[in-house]
C-alpha cells in the first residue's frame, strides 16, 4: 500500500482535474469500511494516519521483502554485462523501472548535459517499462534531442534474472523520485553493491543503507552534483535500520 494524499498537487501533473480525480479516487477508497490496513513502511502509515485519519491501531507495517538471491552480488559478472551494453571504461549512471509520474526520470534526463561537461566519457543507461506509456513516449522522444541522443542508452525490460547483472554493470543507480512508499530500486541497488544518488523523499530516509548519497527532488543542479560526487568516490555509508521480514508472506498470515 503506498498512500499519496495531498501529494497528487505535487507531483508535476499539468492537468490539474487529473490531479484532483486521482486525489479524490484515493480518498472515496479510504472512506471504505475497511477492517485492517497494512503499509509497506512508517512513512506509508504516517501518510494514512495525516492523510486520511485511520487509526494507528488498525494499521501495521511490512516491509517488502529483496531477494537476496536474486540480488546476490556474486552471481554476476559486471564486465560482462557492460560488454552487452557496448560499454567499456565509461562512466556509467542507470535508472531502472517505471516512468511514472512520482518517478523524476525526466529530471534525470536534463542532468546528462551537465554530466557531460564534467565527465566527459559518461554514458545515461535507462531500462525503462513502457507502463505508462504516454510517460514512456515522453521520455524516449526526449532522448532523441540532440544535445543527449549520443550520452543516453535507452533498453526494454529485460528478464528478471539478467536485471541484476545490468545493475550490477553500473558505476552508480539514480533514483530520483518525487515520492516513495518505500523505495524498492533503491534497496535492491545497493544489495548488489552499487552506489546509489537518491532524492530525500518518502520512506527513503527509513530504509535506504549501504553506499548512498541524497539529493534534493525535483532539483537539477543537486541531482548532478550528487551523481558527480560517486563518480569522484564520495558517497555516505550505512547499516541496515529497518527490520526486513524474513519471510513477508508469513507476516501477512500473522495479521489475517
Amino acid at each position: 500500500l503506498e498512500v499519496f494524499g495531498r501529494q497528487w498537487f505535487a507531483l508535476g501533473e499539468k492537468n490539474l482535474f487529473l490531479s484532483l480525480g486521482f486525489y479524490f479516487y484515493e480518498k472515496l477508497l479510504f472512506i471504505l469500511p475497511f477492517n485492517y490496513y497494512i503499509a509497506i513502511s512508517q512513512y506509508t502509515k504516517n501518510n494514512l494516519k495525516n492523510f486520511f485519519s485511520i487509526d494507528s491501531k488498525k494499521i501495521s507495517v511490512v516491509y517488502p521483502q529483496i531477494d537476496k538471491a536474486l540480488w546476490d552480488p556474486q552471481k554476476y559478472n559486471r564486465e560482462e554485462f557492460r560488454k552487452k551494453l557496448g560499454l567499456k571504461n565509461e562512466f556509467v549512471y542507470l535508472y531502472f523501472g517505471r516512468p511514472g509520474i512520482s518517478k523524476g526520470v525526466e529530471y534525470l534526463l536534463k542532468v546528462v548535459p551537465l554530466i557531460k561537461k564534467k565527465i566527459p566519457q559518461s554514458k545515461l543507461v535507462l531500462i525503462l517499462t513502457r507502463d505508462p506509456r504516454n510517460r514512456y513516449e515522453m521520455i524516449k522522444k526526449n532522448i532523441a534531442l540532440p544535445d543527449i541522443k549520443k550520452d543516453v542508452i535507452l533498453m526494454p525490460p529485460v528478464p528478471r534474472n539478467e536485471l541484476p547483472g545490468y545493475i550490477k554493470a553500473a558505476d552508480c543507480v539514480v533514483i530520483p523520485s518525487l515520492s516513495e512508499g518505500f523505495g524498492l530500486s533503491a534497496l535492491e541497488a545497493v544489495n548488489i553493491g552499487v552506489p546509489v544518488v537518491v532524492t530525500k523523499v518518502g520512506a527513503i530516509p527509513e530504509v535506504i543503507f549501504g553506499k548512498y548519497l541524497f539529493v534534493e527532488p525535483k532539483n537539477v543542479s543537486s541531482l548532478a552534483k550528487g551523481i558527480i560526487s560517486v563518480a569522484r568516490g564520495q558517497f555516505e555509508v550505512r547499516d541496515k535500520k529497518f527490520k526486513e521480514p524474513e519471510i513477508a508472506i508469513l507476516e501477512y498470515l500473522k495479521i489475517y
